[in-house]
């Protein structure tokens, strides 16, 4: 049907539009499907138009001292964390206060130790 100079013209013409295509396949970023929502930020967002993301790891209380750990970083109340004031220091949460005003951040797992459940 076809003569061999028409295949090979055929396929120098159509082998760089395929190879063009799939590269383009292969070169779309993969998304992780265990990764939690909004964990990383989208695609394009700059590091300034991403919320800041607040985890309270540990929270000690004993007698007039209470230190948290918020973001991997020990904090005292009236101390910064980052662009964010310690304000409390609760048994299960911590209240913060930023540019946009205060919020409270809770201590994950809830399960709280005391000296009684020994």
């Amino acid at each position: 049907m076809f003569d061999n100079k028409l295949k090979k013209t055929l396929l120098a013409g159509l082998a760089p539009l395929l190879l063009t295509c799939c590269a383009a396949v292969y070169a779309a970023p993969l998304e992780d499907p265990t990764r939690p929502p909004g964990f990383m930020g989208k695609e394009g967002e700059s590091k300034a138009d991403q919320a800041p993301v607040w985890i309270v790891t540990s929270i000690l209380i004993s007698g007039e001292r209470r230190i948290v750990i918020v973001n991997g970083q020990a904090a005292s109340e009236g101390d910064m964390v980052g662009d964010a004031k310690v304000v409390s220091i609760s048994a299960t949460a911590v209240t913060l206060r930023d540019s946009l005003g205060a919020f409270s951040v809770k201590l994950l797992p809830t399960q709280i130790k005391s000296a009684r459940d020994k």
